[in-house]
């Protein structure tokens, strides 16, 4: 196990002490449970390390401290992109203890690997069949403190389902001791969903020593000591990784539980709902948003859309506060276009009359109108007690 100075866990395991099982593996302070047959490993002696994860420095992958082979090019917002000829590398310099690269994974993507100080220290397969995810790669860690070089390197290659062998990079992010030139404090980001204003409303009501847990909230953080991000894929920003159907908390331990465009992404989304239940505490609050007629995507974990009634159904044990829909009719139709592959084959003039023509559809429909054709539910509970 590591520590850095401030005591919290940087690399370990937790083992229960009743069956001397591990239950969770932990590594640059983000909590996995999703663990199985892993064998529990003798404590390290040793300093604690010098990382502090609540200092960092990001650097987007378009800026001028990357030094790149002339076949990558720039994409927005600031991705660095190439096509993945053997060769084609970026190189970073500079002072860090641990680093991660956040890559792009797509349908196209290939092999690359990353090197520091001239060492393979990771490689990874950036092909996946459907849409696309960023997903952070841990390029170094407990370094000495200095200067060191990070080398992404396209490796020409790719699965043979892929379709390209592309490699594209969004950012570097790199943790070392305080006072390191260009590092600060980590601040809140968000590179998922914007947050809801329904959610946001009842969050809001949560005291600063109340607990708030967030389900799948993605890659987005809010830097507040009370709120746990906890997410089933390995989203860097993320705080505990594991599986909604089995949480791994106490029961009554949060003032508050949200989560928003996750239950349609649930194979059984009653025990689900049954473990939120279980870990609010008595008289706390439960908000959920679940896509209704919103067309697939997460691809292939889109289970079940739902009524408003349904959502209901899963939480009929607690009290009702709130219940509504969102998503005006034209982003449902403009999604549903892009998802059946027409937005590139429909004439840009047509497609643009169609944009037209829905928006305008919304301006007639009613609030209540729109209940059978929203794109989204949202309910507000009270657990009883």
């Amino acid at each position: 196990m590591s520590e850095d100075r401030s005591g919290r866990l940087k690399e370990g395991q937790l083992i229960c002490d009743s069956c001397a099982r591990v239950v969770a593996v932990v590594s640059q302070f983000k909590y996995d449970f999703h663990v199985e047959g892993v064998e529990p490993l003798v404590p390290l002696a040793g300093e604690p390390r010098v990382v502090d994860p609540s200092v960092e420095r990001r650097i987007p992958a378009d800026s001028e401290e990357l030094v790149c082979s002339e076949r990558w090019t720039v994409s927005p917002p600031h991705f660095r992109c190439t096509a993945g000829g053997t060769g084609d590398t970026c190189t970073f310099t500079g002072e860090f203890t641990d680093a991660l690269v956040r890559f792009l994974h797509q349908p196209r993507g290939g092999f690359v690997d990353v090197f520091v100080d001239d060492q393979l220290t990771a490689s990874v397969d950036l092909f996946t069949p459907e849409g696309s995810f960023v997903e952070p790669l841990v390029a170094a860690t407990d370094l000495p403190v200095g200067r060191h070089t990070i080398i992404i390197a396209a490796r020409g290659t790719g699965r043979d389902a892929s379709t390209g062998r592309e490699v594209i990079v969004e950012e570097l992010v790199l943790y070392g001791p305080p006072g390191l030139e260009g590092f600060g404090p980590a601040q809140p980001l968000n590179f998922g969903n914007p947050y809801s204003e329904f959610i946001e409303g009842y969050v809001g009501l949560a005291g600063p020593e109340d607990l708030v847990l967030e389900m799948g909230g993605g890659d987005r953080r809010r830097c507040l000591s009370n709120h746990v991000n906890f997410e089933y894929l390995k989203f860097e920003l993320a705080d505990v990784y594991g599986d909604i159907h089995t949480l791994p908390f106490e029961d009554d331990a949060f003032a508050v539980v949200h989560s928003q465009a996750v239950f349609e992404h649930l194979a059984n989304p009653q025990a689900a709902a049954d473990e939120l239940i279980r870990v609010t505490e008595p008289g706390g609050l439960i908000i959920t948003e679940v896509a209704f007629l919103q067309p697939l995507h997460a691809v292939p974990f889109h289970f079940f859309n739902m009524t408003l009634w349904g959502v209901q159904e899963l939480f009929s044990s607690c009290e009702l506060l709130a219940s509504n829909w969102f998503g005006p009719l034209s982003e449902t139709v403009m999604w549903l276009l892009a998802v059946a592959n027409l937005t590139d084959r429909i004439p840009a003039a047509q497609l643009e009359r169609i944009r037209s023509d829905f928006e305008s559809f919304d301006e007639l429909m009613s609030h209540d109108d729109l209940k059978g054709v929203a794109g989204g539910v949202h309910i507000a509970v009270r657990k009883p007690g």
